[in-house]
């Protein structure tokens, strides 16, 4: 009969026994520390044939900051100074000179003061002021040697006549002297029955009328204005 053999039993050591004590600690807290990540990190146990995937969620947080409105001062400003004006002493006005209006051909020893002067030689009036100033000058047209020279005066004005065979039509008359029959006197120049002039404004200075002194319609007009009843008419040759 065979004896049998035992294997021979490794001998285990007080120090051995502890080693495999440290070792079984460290392998259940690394599998602590294990589990413990995976529940930090929300995932389950993994299998062998799963793929870990990790997560990051990026949570961005929004700070609203509300900015008080700025008050900004009221701004004064201050009253605007205005320097006096100082105020030019005031000129008086001086009084303007006559108009310097041509005196030559004024006849000599025409009378004084205010009055019309007319010259049958020159075929021409004058104007003349009180203080000795002609205002006015223009050429006319009347009949030679009428009326004589002498002095007379406006005895009677219309604003519209005829002629004595009335065939002719005439405005502002002033009458100052009497002829054979009618009264002579300033007036526009005549038109007839049509209303046609019996002479142009270029032919003033002429003789061509029957006794009365034609004028320009304007100066007809404004002598009419001038001369009131009673005004000196001096004639000349």
């Amino acid at each position: 009969m065979e004896d049998l053999k035992v294997p021979a039993q490794p001998l285990v050591t007080e120090s051995s026994r502890r080693r495999g004590q440290r070792r079984s600690i460290a392998r259940v807290i690394g599998a602590l520390a294990l589990v413990g990540s995976m529940v930090v990190l929300g995932v389950g146990p993994v299998g062998a044939d799963e793929t870990t995937t990790t997560t990051t969620t990026s949570t961005t947080t929004t700070t609203s900051t509300t900015v008080p409105p700025t008050t900004v001062p009221p701004t004064t400003v201050p009253p605007t100074t205005v320097p006096p004006t100082t105020v030019p002493p005031t000129v008086p006005p001086t009084t303007p000179p006559p108009p310097v209006i041509d005196m030559r051909g004024l006849p000599a020893g025409s009378g004084e003061g205010r009055r019309v002067v007319y010259s049958v030689g020159q075929q021409r009036v004058w104007w003349v002021e009180a203080n000795g100033l002609v205002s006015n000058v223009y050429p006319v047209s009347g009949k030679a040697g009428t009326p004589k020279p002498g002095h007379y005066s406006v005895f009677s004005k219309s604003v519209t006549t005829t002629s004595v065979n009335g065939k002719a039509r005439m405005n502002h008359m002033v009458r100052f002297a009497h002829g054979r029959g009618a009264a002579i006197g300033f007036h526009s120049i005549p038109v007839d029955r049509r209303g046609r002039p019996l002479q142009s404004e270029a032919e003033l200075g002429q003789y061509r009328s029957a006794g009365c002194v034609r004028q320009r319609n304007s100066d007809a007009a404004l002598l009419y204005l001038w001369a009131n009843v009673g005004t000196k008419v001096v004639v000349v040759k």
